[in-house]
């Protein structure tokens, strides 16, 4: 199977990461979509689609073994599992989101705070605003990973932007 994935990927380099990261990571993005879809079949399917995405994304993923590169594979994979649940239950429900990853800064307490009110934004908006804010990703980008169009990533953020501000000025 990562023939297949290879032969979307035109460098030599960017081949060999791609290989290493299929191998680090396929469990864990298996374990993902298990969570979400509770099936053997959907989860593969799941897994299969993600990895066409990173494969054609490989390009922004420079070092396999970091935080950064997990959290990318983890939400591609559960955004993947998401679209396939969506599909067969047509309705959208709020799913835990594991941020425990997301990078420190200066101001702990406010981070938390931050890591909190994401963790209670639906996915949808969670996942782009990681995306966005903390790895770094343009709405292009976004839109290529995700396979959203970058008008519907650009109403998204906004209104993850706009939850989330509701949610932070609730807490405070």
């Amino acid at each position: 199977m990562v023939a297949l994935y290879l032969s979307l990927i035109d460098k030599q380099e960017e081949k060999n990461r791609f290989e290493e990261l299929y191998y680090r990571y396929r469990n864990l993005m298996y374990y993902i979509a298990y969570q979400v879809l509770h099936q053997d079949r959907d989860s593969e399917d799941a897994v299969q689609e993600a990895f066409f995405r990173i494969a054609k994304n490989m390009d922004k993923v420079k070092d396999i073994a970091s935080t950064e590169t997990k959290n990318f594979v983890a939400i591609i994979t559960k955004r993947e599992a998401m679209k396939i649940y969506d599909k067969k239950k047509k309705r959208d429900e709020d799913f835990d989101v594991d941020l425990t990853n997301i990078k420190k800064h200066n101001s702990e307490n406010l981070v938390n705070e931050v890591k909190n009110a994401i963790e209670q934004l639906p996915y949808k908006f969670s996942s782009l605003l990681t995306l966005k804010y903390v790895l770094g990703y343009s709405g292009k980008e976004i839109a290529e990973i995700t396979g959203l169009t970058e008008t519907n990533v650009r109403q998204q953020l906004m209104c993850g932007r706009k939850k989330l501000s509701e949610i932070l000025e609730e807490d405070l």
